[in-house]
């Protein structure tokens, strides 16, 4: 995917990215949020032949605000600075307000249910019976017949769960990143050419003048796989797995956070009527019951315990070879890798150069054209990063999407 290739230029109606900041965010985002919440509260005074009228303005609506709060989510997502979060923050608990009122108001519900029970159901396409029957669904699942003290604390429980939600992903990325790691040349011993490469790239990142270890993706999983120091990855391992624990910084510790999400998480199934929160997941899922996931999750364990243990004890003995004194979590990578190469003559690296992003991407694309007789062609458009790429879905020339594809770490 050179940048030099001249491409089409983008069909659908995109953002800007290059032109937008807080401000615009904001305002796209409550703007969205206060015509959304217009058009519900006519949900009350709308009789129920205007009712199709109603829910069909507050489709369009919501989908301007998820829009909206998807651009906004998106940049704080993957490129996250301390503005988008404290934009992304202030704007969370207003957007779960919303959507709790909305998922509570009984008037909207009616008009639902109206179309339901309504002698035209039947006739209804099978997406439009399909979008109904969820709507209803999701209508119980928020409290929708709670009254007086139960509904504001589903209301507030919610809304709470947001925001800690929020509050983990960000600790978690804080760990991560406030983790650099100066790493010696004799550190690098075992690490192919491309990884030592990214591995230097990374400390020019962190104003080092040598390469540095991180916890991101690439980096970690290089070192574990490669690296024949095998201090260095223990040490990487026992940071990557007590990331936003109490065992790291005290203010990135996701400890209590995670004992309160789990308590508000059972009050509000319980508040719905479910014995735990676990029966109310899988309310909106495919299976039934908490005892056929736990079944099948017991099936699949028994399938793969023989084949496990047999993974496990050629491991130990490549670890016996090596002259560890007993396999370790943070072998299991590295001494995988050497069996690989030796039983097998093949390693990861050894696979890259037949497997660049561009053939890969376009190998996927041919598959999904011959699956669903659809087209994905790359245009050009404005982007978050230079290395993000845009693509547009069309289906006998008839364009039905978009997306884009940010595919490295950064």
């Amino acid at each position: 995917m050179s940048a030099a290739l001249t491409l089409p230029t983008a069909t659908l109606p995109l953002p800007d990215f290059a032109q937008l900041d807080t401000t615009q965010l904001q305002h796209s985002v409550t703007t969205a949020l206060q015509q959304a919440s217009q058009i519900l509260a006519k949900a009350e005074t709308t009789s129920r032949a205007d009712a199709p009228q109603l829910l069909e303005a507050l489709d369009l609506a919501e989908n301007q605000l998820q829009q909206a709060w998807g651009v906004l989510s998106n940049l704080n997502a993957t490129c996250n600075t301390p503005e988008l979060r404290e934009l992304y923050n202030q704007l969370l608990p207003e957007l779960s307000r919303y959507y709790t009122e909305q998922g509570q108001n009984q008037h909207l519900y009616q008009h639902y249910l109206s179309l339901h029970d309504a002698d035209d159901f039947a006739h209804r396409t099978t997406a439009e019976q399909a979008a109904i029957r969820l709507a209803l669904r999701d209508f119980r699942l928020s409290g929708v017949a709670l009254e007086g003290e139960a509904k504001q604390q589903f209301a507030q429980i919610s809304e709470r769960l947001s925001q800690l939600s929020s509050q983990f992903s960000d600790h978690v990325l804080d760990a991560t990143q406030a983790f650099v790691r100066p790493l010696t040349e004799a550190e690098l011993a075992g690490l192919p050419d491309s990884s030592v490469a990214l591995l230097k790239q990374l400390g020019q990142q962190h104003q080092q003048q040598h390469a540095v270890a991180t916890l991101d993706a690439p980096a970690y999983i290089a070192i574990q796989t490669y690296a024949d120091d095998r201090a260095l990855r223990e040490a990487l391992y026992h940071a990557y797995v007590t990331r936003a624990s109490e065992l790291g910084d005290p203010a990135h510790d996701n400890s209590g956070l995670m004992a309160e999400i789990l308590a508000l998480r059972q009050q509000k199934a319980q508040l719905l009527g479910f014995a735990n929160y676990a029966e109310l997941s899988l309310a909106s899922k495919m299976a039934d019951d908490v005892d056929q996931v736990i079944g099948f999750l017991h099936d699949l364990a028994d399938k793969a315990r023989q084949p496990a243990l047999r993974d496990l004890a050629q491991l130990q003995a490549e670890a016996h070879s090596a002259g560890y004194d007993q396999l370790q979590p943070w072998d299991t990578a590295y001494l995988s890798e050497k069996i690989k190469q030796r039983e097998f003559k093949l390693s990861q690296e050894s696979l890259k150069p037949y497997f660049p992003a561009p053939v890969v991407i376009q190998g996927l694309f041919q598959i999904a054209a011959r699956l669903y007789g659809i087209q994905i062609e790359e245009k050009t458009t404005s982007v978050w990063h230079e290395h993000v790429r845009y693509y547009e879905i069309s289906e006998q020339g008839r364009v039905i999407g978009g997306f884009y594809l940010d595919l490295y770490a950064r």
